[in-house]
């Protein structure tokens, strides 16, 4: 029987502080990247999908914290002839990954991945195998991602990342600690197209594997090709996406026989994730593998959160557009609103000396339409009433604090019906909730 051996055994407290002391670098990983033993692999930005990485990367000063649990049944390898099968459960393995992502510029955003194994469990050792000889820290994934292009439903970001293995003795990776670390290099796009966001993701992977392991009946794996596809749903109402992905890799060099798996990998991944509050959404899902290969268990069950925050050092952009000849619009970023209420906070009063500004600058105004508009959470009748109220509360500052005419000024409260970004995740919520002003000129 072969074990994979760790560096280290970490003990608890010293994991936890070196996961806080590193959770503020650039890193982060991505599908099919990972031990051997595991490509499920939650994306460190957790926009719009699990392990597919999106096109659209994190705004400056938005960080976003995961952790993620996943069970999976029969992942190891088996030298011999095995009863394993998807009704005979004969080992176990729960890991985690405790993710960070962070926006860095307008297109970049860097992000970290810790993956490590909390348990696992062997029934059959009648035959051949491989196992892990203790439980800890298996690897380290950085990673950025820089988006290329970015039309209004349509993106594409390249996402380079790398893999710094900690296991030692894995037969797949070979022995010690399996040569050096892993380069991952990808394109991502993805496409609004019928109420679906569609993603896919393809690249090359390019190992540096370690030196074969005396007796065990496996070569460490060479270069891959990796791709994936992936499909999500909004459901408004429910404030929860469904979301289905199909993870894949594919040798491009030989490694040689290997009487236990197909060093091609192929896995199925449908879940849910659904928004527990305005920064906080939960994960659950299922997983099987459709080719017996590396890494892919006959079934898999994870649960994790995302829970993002910010801009943190970045504060957001007002935008100006003209509309025709007539009129002009801008859109205020910066208007915040207390949770369920019109009372405003955030930089509002900066927000609407530019506004006035504005104003003035034009003079031959006849009207300022202010409309209120909201994200999807809750129902369209609330979100009308309350993206009113907040239009109002705007009103009646811009009539008290700069001495405007109550009739030159109308509120209006669109609700979620104008959303100009993705409701299914947290910036693009954030977005959606926001103020617009139509100055409307003279003819």
């Amino acid at each position: 029987m072969q074990n994979y051996r760790r560096m280290r055994n970490i003990p608890a407290k010293l994991l936890f502080g070196l996961c806080l002391s590193l959770v503020f670098a650039p890193a982060a990983r991505a599908n099919l990247e990972g031990t051997p033993t595991q490509n499920f692999n939650p994306t460190s930005s957790g926009m719009d999908f699990i392990s597919v990485h999106s096109s659209e990367t994190l705004k400056p000063g938005v960080a976003n914290f995961g952790f993620f649990l996943n069970y999976a049944v029969n992942s190891l390898p088996y030298y011999g002839a095995s009863v394993q099968n998807k009704l005979n459960f004969n080992d176990t393995l729960l890991s985690a990954d405790l993710n960070f992502g962070l926006g860095i510029l307008r297109n970049l955003e860097v992000g970290l991945s810790i993956p490590f194994l909390l348990a696992q469990s062997v029934s059959d050792v009648s035959v051949s195998h491989g196992s892990f000889g203790a439980l800890g820290l298996s690897e380290f994934r950085v990673l950025s991602k820089y988006r290329l292009w970015n039309a209004a439903t349509q993106g594409l970001a390249v996402v380079a990342s790398m893999n710094f293995n900690r296991t030692t003795n894995e037969p797949y990776t070979g022995a010690g600690l399996g040569g050096g670390p892993t380069l991952n290099l990808q394109l991502a796009g993805t496409t609004l197209w019928k109420g679906i966001v569609w993603g896919a993701n393809v690249g090359h992977r390019w190992r540096s594997p370690g030196e074969p392991i005396a007796g065990v009946p496996v070569q460490p794996l060479g270069n891959q090709l990796i791709a994936s596809v992936a499909a999500s749903h909004l459901l408004e109402k429910l404030d929860t996406k469904l979301i289905v992905e199909l993870l894949s890799g594919l040798p491009t060099e030989d490694s040689g026989p290997d009487p236990a798996r197909s060093h091609a990998s192929l896995e199925l991944l449908a879940g849910l994730k659904h928004d527990l509050s305005q920064n906080l959404s939960g994960h659950a899902g299922l997983g099987t593998q459709i080719v017996n290969g590396i890494a892919s268990p006959d079934w898999r069950v994870y649960t994790g959160i995302n829970w993002s925050l910010g801009p943190l050092f970045s504060k957001p952009e007002n935008e100006k557009i003209v509309d025709s000849d007539s009129s002009s619009r801008l859109i205020i970023r910066s208007i915040l609103f207390e949770f369920d209420s019109d009372v405003m906070t955030g930089d509002y009063d900066r927000a609407l000396d530019v506004l006035f500004e504005e104003i003035k600058r034009l003079r031959d105004y006849r009207e300022i339409i202010i409309e209120g508009h909201t994200d999807s959470r809750g129902s369209a009748e609330y979100n009308v009433a309350l993206s009113e109220k907040r239009a109002q509360a705007i009103k009646r500052t811009l009539i008290e604090k700069y001495r405007m005419d109550p009739k030159t000024l109308t509120a209006v409260g669109f609700g979620a019906a104008m959303p100009i970004a993705n409701n299914g995740n947290y910036q693009g919520r954030q977005a959606n909730r926001r103020v617009e002003f139509k100055i409307v000129r003279r003819k």
